[in-house]
């Protein structure tokens, strides 16, 4: 299961970098709000090295998503939605690599039409 395995270690690495963010927002939030000013998100970005891959260019358009209302307010919920779907859609942690297609992680097998229901619908 070569695929699996190497989707395994993106899902594994993906976790990582989540929790990376996750700490550094908590460090940047001295006062546990959960909450952050704006001028907090290039911060947030050139520690967890957003800045380098991206380019300044499209650190201003994804400031935006971050912060989609314009409130000058960074969520700590957001922003790791914000990371998150950064990392699932352009895989950042590897920019060369052309973003895979999702391999059924999420779609449960159907079953066979002939295979009987489970015990629990009889």
């Amino acid at each position: 299961g070569g695929v699996e395995d190497a989707e395994g270690a993106r899902r594994t690495e993906l976790a990582a970098q989540l929790r990376d963010a996750a700490d550094w927002f908590d460090q940047l939030d001295a006062h546990t709000t959960g909450e952050l000013a704006m001028t907090c998100f290039d911060d947030l970005a050139d520690r967890l090295g957003l800045r380098g891959v991206l380019g300044d260019a499209e650190m201003r358009r994804q400031r935006f998503f971050a912060d989609p209302t314009g409130s000058g307010v960074l969520k700590r919920g957001a922003f790791l939605g914000w990371f998150a779907a950064l990392l699932e859609g352009s895989d950042v942690s590897r920019p060369s690599a052309p973003p895979q297609p999702p391999t059924g992680y999420f779609r449960p097998t159907p079953s066979h039409p002939d295979a009987p229901p489970p015990a629990s619908w009889t």
